[in-house]
């Protein structure tokens, strides 16, 4: 089941424009308090996310993977969807593409979308692509009830240890995802049972409150993996087979900027299907024009960030530390501004061509 992701100011608006908006309001736990604490636990930084999300136009909102793909799921008819198929081969014409299945079974239509994320079988096929570790790994999990980090319900809360972050966010219901990340070889991340029980060591004598939810029982929502990302892809497209998100362009999780991308991969595409559909090649070929300036962008972003939220170095902690202390939240995210703002989304000519037609309920 995994555990959740943050949908940022522009996703919201996205999933708004897909009818999605009741399900986006009920989800938001009205996230407003940010609290930042030290390599040595005391408190960094306490400050609002409101004057961000009044400039975005649109609230922060931690989810739970699971749910959003169901609700993605709830808006699609069932026809639509096939679940289960082992997708082996890829073959293309020239008005069609299909996907081939592990039993042989063939599914044909305009266009092949790859949406399999960074382990994706079948995007060497399409281009030239690279893959790297990060170098870090990803812990995480849901609490409930009385296992809750005592913190106010509308507050999440950053742990900048050193080599190692933690991170908790509030959901609805009241229910708090917590992820923790550090640096560890990929060959060393316990993925199966264990999972808690390596995580744990790696923070004992960290934090008590970590301590604390890190003794839960294991459920479901639990998770470990080392996060890999995309170094380099050539091109996202070929003939009639275009990939979206992680098989495109996967980066490291200290952003939180994963999902985002890929829900507006997704929006984009459709935008440019529907103002270019008598010529795919362009509709494709603007697809990718319109979105990898932003990948590139957050890409950078999140290497300079990792490399400052996970670490060990003395001098770097001791910079990020007077760099939160003397700062707001506001400035934190500062470099989330030109991805997430109205103005970039508006700036888009065949985002506002589709949005209207999805506003007027025709999509």
């Amino acid at each position: 089941m995994g555990g959740g992701l943050v949908v940022y100011p522009n996703g919201v608006r996205i999933l708004d424009l897909l009818n999605l908006g009741p399900w986006t309001s009920a989800q938001d736990a009205g996230v407003s308090g940010y609290f930042a604490r030290g390599s040595d636990n005391g408190l960094l930084l306490e400050d609002s996310y409101d004057r961000f999300n009044s400039d975005m136009g649109n609230p922060i909102v931690p989810v739970l993977r699971s749910e959003l793909l169901a609700a993605l799921k709830s808006g699609t008819p069932a026809s639509w969807l096939r679940f289960g198929v082992d997708a082996a081969d890829l073959r293309e014409g020239d008005e069609t593409a299909s996907i081939v299945g592990a039993d042989g079974e063939q599914f044909t239509g305009d266009l092949v979308v790859l949406a399999d994320g960074v382990g994706s079988g079948l995007a060497k096929t399409v281009t030239r692509r690279c893959l790297g570790y990060t170098g870090i790994a990803f812990w995480g999990g849901v609490l409930t009830g009385a296992d809750c980090v005592p913190l106010p319900p509308y507050a999440m809360q950053w742990w900048f240890g050193t080599g190692r972050t933690c991170c908790v966010w509030p959901l609805e219901g009241c229910r708090q995802w917590w992820y923790i990340m550090t640096r560890i070889d990929s060959s060393e991340v316990h993925r199966g049972p264990e999972k808690l029980a390596q995580v744990r060591r790696l923070c004992s004598g960290w934090d008590r409150e970590i301590e604390g939810f890190l003794a839960c029982e294991q459920t479901p929502h639990n998770f470990a993996m080392p996060v890999w990302e995309v170094v380099q892809a050539d091109a996202w497209r070929r003939g009639r087979v275009v990939m979206i998100g992680d098989a495109a362009h996967a980066i490291g999780p200290t952003t939180g900027q994963g999902a985002n991308l890929a829900i507006e991969d997704a929006f984009a595409l459709a935008c440019c299907i529907a103002a270019h559909r008598n010529d795919i090649g362009h509709a494709l070929r603007r697809y990718e024009a319109i979105r990898r300036p932003s990948v590139e962008y957050v890409r950078e972003y999140e290497r300079t960030t990792s490399a400052v939220r996970v670490s060990s170095d003395p001098a770097v902690i001791a910079a990020r530390e007077r760099i939160i202390r003397t700062g707001s939240v506001d400035e934190l995210l500062s470099p989330i501004r030109p991805v997430s703002s109205p103005a970039a989304f508006h700036s888009v000519p065949e985002y506002a061509m589709l949005g209207s037609v999805c506003q007027q309920g025709h999509a």
